[in-house]
C-alpha cells in the first residue's frame, strides 16, 4: 500500500522559502532517511520569491513548493 505525506509549514524564515541549496539539502536528508536515492531533480525559482523543486527518487518523488 502506498503512503503519502503532505506537510504545511508556517512562519519559515526567508532562507527556507527562497534558497534552493537549503531545499535540496532538506530533500536529500529525507531521501537518505527513507533509504532511497535521487534519480533526477529539477527546480524553478520564481521572482520575487518562491521555488518549486522536484526530486524523482527510486521509490517515488518529492515535491517542495514555497
Amino acid at each position: 500500500m502506498a503512503k503519502q505525506l503532505v506537510a504545511d509549514f508556517y512562519e519559515c524564515g526567508d532562507f527556507a522559502l527562497n534558497d534552493i541549496s537549503y531545499l535540496k539539502n532538506v530533500a536529500r536528508k529525507i531521501v537518505e532517511r527513507i533509504d532511497s536515492i535521487i534519480v533526477n531533480e529539477s527546480y524553478h525559482q520564481f521572482q520575487p520569491v518562491g521555488i518549486t523543486y522536484m526530486a524523482i527518487i527510486a521509490k517515488s518523488h518529492i515535491a517542495i513548493h514555497t
